[in-house]
């Protein structure tokens, strides 16, 4: 009989705070499909909590959060741990026009798979 082992690689951890629940559902399937282990919520005080319990190793924020309150969680997660991994989402931009002419092409959201992959990259090569 033989048995074979195979090394199990350890599911990187992600926060993810969105205040949209549609795409913070999407956002978080896609990442949970792609072997991450993700907690999500819009609230500043259960990501507050949701840290201290979990201690992700990457906290993923949109910048399209409708409660503000949020980045002050953010501030406080920092000021607790200040090696704490942090990416910022940015949101789709629509073009800007003046007077007719297109001054700023609009420019997509930021993929939220390729931010926890570049993440999950830096935190393989410093550990």
């Amino acid at each position: 009989m033989h048995l074979m082992i195979r090394a199990v690689r350890h599911a990187p951890s992600l926060l993810l705070l969105e205040s949209s629940g549609r795409s913070r559902d999407m956002h978080a399937m896609i990442l949970m499909t792609h072997g991450y282990d993700i907690d999500c919520t819009a609230s500043a005080a259960q990501a507050w909590e949701l840290w201290k319990v979990k201690r992700p190793d990457l906290v993923l924020v949109t910048l399209d959060i409708l409660d503000r309150r949020i980045f002050g969680a953010v501030e406080k997660i920092l000021r607790s741990h200040k090696s704490q991994l942090v990416r910022v989402l940015r949101p789709r931009l629509c073009s800007l026009s003046l007077d007719g002419n297109i001054v700023r092409c609009a420019m997509p959201s930021d993929d939220v798979l390729v931010a926890a992959e570049a993440t999950y990259r830096e935190i393989s090569a410093a550990g």
